[in-house]
């Protein structure tokens, strides 16, 4: 059994994150990873809120190891996290004030590989994802380097999307099979190409245009 923390976004086998500990039932529940393994799992949140009361959690989220924790201030407690495999939440407890649940290993995540079909395909719609934002917007960076293989690529295309689109990637981080999950992931891209495209469009004609965030 393993706390599990409810959010408004998925984390990825591999993938790190920061997150900012500062509810009263989460601090005590980094005391209790403190004191085990220093795992917990991170879920989107089906019904409800990060804060406040009991979140019902999506039935697949992501077994995460505690990387480090930073020193306390005004908004919290950094700490990050690393994703280690998904897992299938089997049943929540409301034992404590922040859910339990028990769960099992949804996929063999460790030997995942993303064909090189599909990231050529993902790496060269996002060159021109990014060549187009930094063609709208002023403040945006241009000089990014996107990562050449693998899950480098995949993970950096899974954050990039997840920024741009607030999309929770739920539907991906469901789905087992890793050429499938590069398919939705190129769905998600093609999303951003399209509004990017009318934007630019609008942005070439010279019609007042905010910067795409």
């Amino acid at each position: 059994m393993y706390p599990i923390f409810p959010l408004n976004s998925v984390v990825f086998p591999k993938q790190q994150m920061n997150l900012t500990i500062f509810e009263n039932r989460y601090l005590e529940m980094l005391d209790y990873c403190n004191q085990n393994e220093n795992k917990f799992v991170t879920a989107l949140i089906k019904t409800g809120h990060e804060v406040g009361d009991y979140a019902v959690p999506c039935s697949v989220g992501t077994l995460v190891s505690i990387k480090n924790i930073g020193n306390r201030t005004k908004l919290g407690i950094p700490i990050s996290v690393v994703g280690l495999h998904r897992v299938e939440i089997l049943s929540t407890n409301k034992k404590y004030k922040y859910l339990t649940g028990e769960t099992r290993k949804y996929a063999n995540d460790e030997t995942i590989n993303y064909e090189e079909y599909h990231l050529k395909i993902i790496r060269s719609n996002l060159t021109d994802v990014l060549s187009k934002m930094a063609t709208i917007s002023v403040t945006y960076e241009k000089q990014i380097t996107i990562p050449k293989y693998g899950d480098e690529l995949f993970l950096f295309t899974i954050g990039l999307v997840s920024n741009i689109l607030g999309a929770n990637l739920q539907e991906i981080l469901r789905e087992k099979k890793p050429d499938i999950q590069c398919v939705l992931l190129l769905k998600q891209i093609e999303m951003i190409k399209s509004s990017l495209t009318t934007k630019l469009t609008d942005h070439m004609s010279g019609d007042n245009l905010s910067n795409y965030n």
